[in-house]
């Protein structure tokens, strides 16, 4: 496969297009592969609309019938069912990565897959697996305009032992599936990921009730309560409507919302202008009792107010004591000067939901604060990172407050929010729920800053570093010292035009860090001078170059490209760039910025190695340029 490997994506993104819409207001059945399908009579299918997945056609025969729309993405089920899936008579959704494996662009409509937890509402800017195919047929579903989906054969309900995700390689009979060759003997497969599906479930209920849409789980003795459970005969032979069920399935969490910072003087018209687009349907919101005109927006359906008398005058305490009253599962924090993600609370709700030992969870923040407010993209973009640590903690906050939802009963456990540690309160907090188990750092954007928050003053970061001393080392501690030095020699003169010594000293242990391969403290330390000097080439080319070394390609990403708006002559910002797009998978555009790479320095080496690599496949380029190491620049 050549680098026009791209031109089916591009091709499959226009051929996507014409489903959109191409069912409003229909009904749909998805067909899972569990056994139950063999206590059903299916003689219904012929008469709907239908999705079939991975090896479904193993049951045409049996079932008499074939489905409207097919669906795969597993690699496993790619490699081994090709042949069988090319055989199917219906128009054939797969991931991009069955490329591979077949000889036509046109045998299916290709998908690209983000790694981000999201629900997708245009799948062919790319869809999330969420674990599971049943939810890229969800994404579909919801994008061709299905008021109604039923799911059958969704067991949820696996008797093979193993970590999830695990493969496995089969013996004996299948009793997993509807059929005892499903998965036979002998043939590869992936172990189920049962609770980060129920996360991708609950993001896809939360965002089809959103628009008065509807999922229905009519498994026979299903095991997933994600969705309103449905007895199938009653729609599909009896002709009822589903709302006559008893809904069987689970009350999501629910959420309190405070206002963060010195909004305590917000509104309840604040709040709902910002968040009344939310898809999350169970929430309470926490705001100050104070004489204020009547509100013209109501609560939507759902949502819930609590009024607090709190201190105007004191933000920190205000917010203390609107997290003592509040009562919610989780609590996360509004800005009114922010714009959200349509599903903002709903990837941070599943995320604790799924995976309680979780204290904490955060999304990355976009920063538009320069620019006028943005429209918020349906798809959010990726950011990557790992889980956030003490260690990083006790140096820096990678943590925006924005973006930040925590578990309640944690954090009230570990001490709630300290109204005399000002404005380090919430980053104290994290520290100290932190000290248990990490907080979960998920790889997308849900929140677009308008504006910057003000850096923690440097004498309450003073107070922080001392009151966790004991749990920091030598070096984190040195490293503290320069950065308070660097802050408050930024607050005395913030536009400098040369380094003050104290970003010096951190270039310089950064680069000690890096001679000793300790990446993380590097990073964190060129994290921390580039707050310093947001438009310093240099720094964001080291960052960049950093990050990309360690897999972070989204990250390098946004540093390289801050460094060509600063630098447009840079050959090296430029070098960065190619790389990390090529890393992310965007070939063509990684290419053209190589090109100009190429036209500032003719004679750059990197640039020539990308280019000869790029002269044989895509895919053996792309596995020496996602290992940026064994480049040598």
């Amino acid at each position: 496969m050549t680098h026009a490997a791209a031109d089916p994506l591009r091709s499959s993104r226009e051929r996507i297009k014409t489903f959109q819409g191409a069912h409003l207001g229909q009904r749909a059945v998805i067909v899972g592969n569990g056994p139950s399908l063999n206590k059903m009579d299916l003689s219904f299918l012929k008469r709907e609309v239908t999705f079939g997945m991975n090896r479904i056609y193993l049951g045409f025969e049996k079932y008499d019938f074939t489905p409207t729309y097919y669906v795969s993405v597993n690699d496993l089920v790619l490699q081994q069912s090709m042949k069988d899936i090319l055989e199917i008579k219906a128009p054939r959704f797969l991931s991009a990565r069955a490329l591979e494996y077949v000889e036509s662009q046109d045998a299916a409509i290709f998908l690209s897959s983000l790694d981000a937890p999201l629900f997708s509402r245009d799948p062919g800017k790319g869809i999330w697996e969420g674990y599971t195919v049943t939810y890229v047929a969800l994404q579909l579903a919801y994008y061709m305009g299905f008021n109604e989906v039923y799911l059958i054969g969704v067991d949820h309900h696996f008797h093979s032992p193993g970590k999830p995700n695990e493969e496995v390689v089969a013996s004996g009979e299948d009793v997993n599936h509807f059929d005892p060759a499903y998965f036979g003997e002998g043939v590869r497969w992936h172990l189920p990921d049962l609770t980060n599906s129920e996360y991708a479930y609950s993001l896809a209920r939360d965002v089809f009730l959103s628009e008065g849409r509807c999922v229905y789980d009519a498994t026979v003795d299903g095991k997933l309560d994600i969705f309103q459970k449905i007895d199938y005969r009653r729609v599909f032979f009896d002709g009822k409507s589903p709302s006559e069920g008893k809904r069987t399935s689970r009350t999501p969490p629910l959420v309190s919302i405070l206002p963060g910072g010195n909004t305590l003087n917000v509104s309840l018209d604040d709040v709902l202008e910002t968040f009344s687009h939310q898809t999350y349907p169970n929430v309470e919101l926490l705001l100050p009792e104070k004489a204020t005109r009547e509100p013209s927006r109501t609560l939507r359906e759902g949502w819930s107010q609590c009024r607090v008398s709190v201190d105007q005058l004191n933000p920190q305490q205000g917010r203390a004591k609107l997290l003592e009253n509040a009562s919610g599962d989780f609590v996360t924090f509004i800005d009114p000067g922010a714009s959200y993600h349509p599903d903002h609370l709903s990837i941070l709700a599943g995320k604790l939901d799924s995976d309680p030992a979780c204290p904490a969870v955060f999304t990355q923040l976009d920063d538009t604060a320069s620019n006028s407010p943005p429209s918020i993209p349906a798809v959010p973009s990726l950011r990557i990172g790992d889980d956030v640590t003490v260690e990083s903690l006790l140096i820096l906050n990678p943590i925006d407050r924005r973006s930040l939802m925590l578990r309640t009963a944690a954090l009230l456990s570990a001490g709630n929010l300290q109204p005399d540690h000002g404005t380090t309160a919430v980053w104290d907090a994290c520290i100290r729920l932190a000290a248990d188990r990490p907080i979960a750092r998920l790889n997308t954007v849900t929140v677009h800053a308008l504006h910057e928050l003000p850096a923690p003053a440097p004498e309450d970061q003073r107070a922080l570093y001392q009151r966790h001393r004991s749990a920091a080392n030598g070096e984190v501690i040195a490293a503290q010292e320069e950065i308070l030095q660097s802050a408050e020699s930024a607050s005395q003169a913030p536009n400098r035009t040369h380094w003050s010594s104290a970003i010096m000293s951190i270039v310089v242990r950064a680069d000690e860090a890096i001679a000793r391969q300790d990446y993380a403290l590097a990073v964190t330390l060129l994290a921390s001078a580039k707050q310093s000097y947001p438009d310093d080439a240099f720094l964001l080319n080291a960052h960049g170059n950093l990050v990309l070394l360690m897999g972070n390609a989204e990250a390098a990403r946004e540093d390289f490209e801050r460094a060509v708006i600063v630098d447009p002559s840079s050959a090296e910002s430029h070098i960065g760039l190619g790389m990390a797009l090529l890393q992310l998978g965007h070939i063509p555009e990684g290419l053209e910025v190589i090109e100009q790479a190429a036209v500032l320095d003719p004679d750059n080496p990197t640039v020539r190695m990308i280019k000869n690599e790029f002269g044989t496949t895509v895919n053996s380029a792309q596995e020496r340029i996602i290992h940026p190491q064994a480049i040598s620049k």
